[in-house]
Parts: structure tokens; sequence; C-alpha cells
């Protein structure tokens, strides 16, 4: 994150007590302010992934409003589990 030279925002899905849709939309909206704020977009780097419950559905929701839109945000899902990950 810190070789990018756009505003970048890392969230990570460890914290049980944060895994939920809600979490993972918050997460998105303050990388959106980002992007907003910056001629070149921002990156949303979201760790721990396959531990948020159906956020492939959030995700993919997002990424469609944000390309629609026109919003510069780029991306990054990461994950300890790949099969969690490929499952969904």
């Amino acid at each position: 994150m810190e070789a990018v030279e756009i505003p970048a925002h890392y969230a990570s899905g460890d914290e049980p007590t944060l895994r939920d849709r809600t979490w993972l939309e918050q997460q998105w909206d303050i990388a959106r302010l980002k992007a907003g704020e910056s001629a070149a977009g921002a990156l949303l780097v979201l760790d721990e992934i396959q531990k948020v419950p159906n956020w492939s559905s959030v995700v993919k929701l997002r990424w469609d409003a944000d390309t629609h839109s026109g919003v510069p945000l780029k991306v990054v899902l990461l994950g300890s589990a790949p099969l969690l990950i490929q499952a969904v």
C-alpha cells in the first residue's frame, strides 16, 4: 500500500465482532470517500475477506455500482483460506 501513490484504506475481517455486511459496506464507503478526494482515485485492501459472511454479494454489488458511476476505486481482496474464497 505504501508503494502506490494514491490514498488507501486497509481493513481486516479477522475481528469476529466486525464480520458482517454492515462492516464491509462501511469499509467500502471509507474507501469511496478517499477516492472522491483524489483525482487519481483510491485503493481498498480487504484482508481475510473469507471470514465475512456473504462477502461476494456485497463486493459484486458495490463493484458494479462504482463501475457504473465511474468511482475510481481499486480493490484488492486477500484471504488466507483460498478454498473458502473459491467456494463462494
